[in-house]
């Protein structure tokens, strides 16, 4: 009888560890879902933040790239218009700045937005919808700005969305804070590297 409980016992332990295991790594992971490196483009990490500010974030923008299957990995560029006047004509130009070459690039699946918000790209908003996607991880560059506005978006366009603060850069580390803890009770979920 004694056996019996034992092996009870044991088994309850180890539904209890696996139950445990497997609700961490779905709470806690980028498994199943598509991380979005937001704006990370060389003159901006650079030059707009200076590159010591930023060297730790990216390292952790790295890291979650490396823990994520490539193949739900996208990376987003903005692209800005510029106004040329001359004495002859007026014209736009678009700028698109290459991505940070600290970033570690693991696939083609690079889109372009119009600056400010991801959603503005009609080819990522098809590529998303292709793949049926419903979660996204949000990271990169600037919490208070381009961040802020397109994990609004994606929730107002329907997805999951969640954030891993982390591997997102912000303006300052307060200001980076206020806008996370905005996002977090408008019902964006938290992720944390570890």
């Amino acid at each position: 009888m004694n056996i019996n409980y034992f092996i009870a016992g044991v088994s309850l332990m180890m539904l209890t560890s696996f139950t445990c295991t497997e609700a961490q790594t779905e709470n806690n992971s980028t498994n199943d879902k598509i991380v979005i490196v937001v704006h990370m483009q060389e003159e901006y990490s650079k030059n707009e933040l200076s590159k010591e500010s930023t060297a730790g974030a990216v390292e952790k923008i790295n890291y979650v790239i490396e823990n994520t299957d490539h193949e739900n990995v996208i990376y987003t560029k903005a692209m800005h218009k510029i106004l040329n006047l001359t004495l002859k004509k007026i014209y736009v130009d678009k700028i698109v700045k290459d991505l940070d070459d600290r970033l570690k690039v693991v696939n083609k699946n690079i889109f372009t937005d119009h600056g400010g918000n991801i959603f503005d790209s009609d080819e990522l908003n098809e590529f998303l919808k292709e793949k049926n996607i419903k979660e996204l991880v949000i990271i990169g560059r600037v919490a208070e700005e381009c961040i802020k506005k397109s994990v609004l978006r994606g929730k107002k366009l329907g997805y999951n969305m969640y954030i891993i603060p982390d591997a997102i850069i912000g303006k300052s580390k307060e200001s980076k804070l206020k806008a996370l803890e905005k996002l977090k009770k408008k019902g964006v979920k938290e992720l944390s590297i570890n």
